[in-house]
């Protein structure tokens, strides 16, 4: 069968990994942004806060697709799973971390606009 000539050259059914749609143009980008910090003094990253924010489904999921791939190749661009932030219900969450420590979290209902965030 297919499925066996699939296993024979080490090709497995497996859960396709989630990643945000970055384009070569969104990955460059971000690379020399990453660069640029590289040699910052102990002292500026000190005086840095991380703020990382997640979206949480309330109700269902966004499912599962599978795919087939060769072990220790689920990061491979043409077998990801592009995931784009979109409607339904869902619910952020907010947290943050710093030199100091970490910071409380948060729920965000509703969507979040500049004025919420600012708040």
């Amino acid at each position: 069968t297919v499925r066996n000539i699939l296993r024979k050259y080490n090709f497995h059914g497996q859960v396709a990994r989630k990643k945000p749609f970055l384009s070569k143009a969104h990955r460059r980008v971000r690379l020399e942004f990453a660069k640029s910090y590289i040699k910052m003094p102990l002292e500026f990253w000190n005086s840095v806060l991380f703020v990382e924010e997640s979206k949480y489904n309330v109700f269902g999921s966004d499912g599962k697709q599978m795919v087939w791939r060769k072990p220790n190749s689920e990061l491979e661009m043409k077998i990801l799973t592009p995931s784009v932030e979109h409607g339904g219900s869902s619910q952020m969450g907010l947290g943050c971390m710093s030199a100091v420590g970490v910071g409380n979290s948060h729920f965000i209902d509703g969507m979040m606009d500049k004025y919420m965030y600012l708040d």
